[in-house]
């Protein structure tokens, strides 16, 4: 997949300042991931929080997982500025596709799906885990954004059954998968739409050639409308 790491970093440096209150979707799923992990891997040394954000979900990790360290990292620096700026704990600003910190547990809420090759970042996070190590991560699955996949350009979402192919393809163990659908409702298209750029999650390697038919009838549109978000939460071991 043709992602360009630096337009993902200008969409989330663009969007730090309204990300927090247009988050609840990243909110739930950081959420759920941090409960599954707990029931696996209550404690450790070293947290990585792989695409932080703002710093919500690490804030979590670090009350709901005992560790000696926790560190939230995310390309983009406007985010992580608004995370230091919110809680007292360590936030480096760094692409986790060139990363080399060891951890015992990996963790990346909706984050890992922005990466250009999927299977090569799991690749590396595993050999940055340490003995008995875990990643646990979300990622938008395929049926993300049904509503608007034949009408906008959207992100290319794998099917969750191919992600957990990958996982043991590579190797890792003990591999726990499950998925949800969640609907938010807006008042019309264009507030749908808005809401994508509010937290950075706009850009798409996809370009549109100009606007389509339906597309121009749904932002002339005051009539209300939902995305759907399929999330998939992995936990594997090494």
């Amino acid at each position: 997949m043709l992602i360009d790491k630096n337009q993902v970093k200008k969409s989330f440096n663009s969007a730090a300042s309204t990300y927090d209150s247009n988050c609840s979707v990243q909110i739930h799923s950081g959420a759920q991931l941090t409960a599954l992990l707990k029931k696996t891997k209550p404690e450790a040394d070293t947290i990585l929080d792989l695409g932080c954000g703002t710093g919500n979900i690490t804030y979590l990790l670090s009350e709901k997982i005992t560790s000696k360290n926790i560190y939230g990292i995310d390309i983009s620096q406007s985010s992580i500025t608004k995370a230091q700026q919110k809680y007292n704990l360590d936030f480096l600003v760094k692409d986790f596709d060139n990363l080399s910190i060891n951890s015992d547990i990996i963790f990346a809420n909706l984050s890992l799906h922005w990466s250009p090759d999927l299977t090569n970042t799991l690749k590396k996070l595993k050999e940055q885990l340490k003995s008995n190590g875990i990643i646990a991560f979300s990622i938008p699955t395929q049926g993300t954004f049904n509503e608007i996949k034949n009408s906008c350009a959207i992100h290319d979402f794998f099917a969750a059954s191919a992600v957990e192919k990958t996982l043991a393809k590579l190797k890792y163990s003990n591999i726990v998968s499950k998925t949800e659908t969640i609907t938010k409702n807006f008042s019309c298209f264009r507030d749908a739409l808005l809401s994508l750029k509010k937290t950075g999650t706009n850009y798409t390697p996809k370009s549109n050639s100009g606007l389509s038919t339906k597309i121009k009838s749904y932002l002339k549109s005051n009539t209300p409308f939902s995305l759907s978000y399929n999330i998939s939460y992995f936990l594997a071991e090494i």
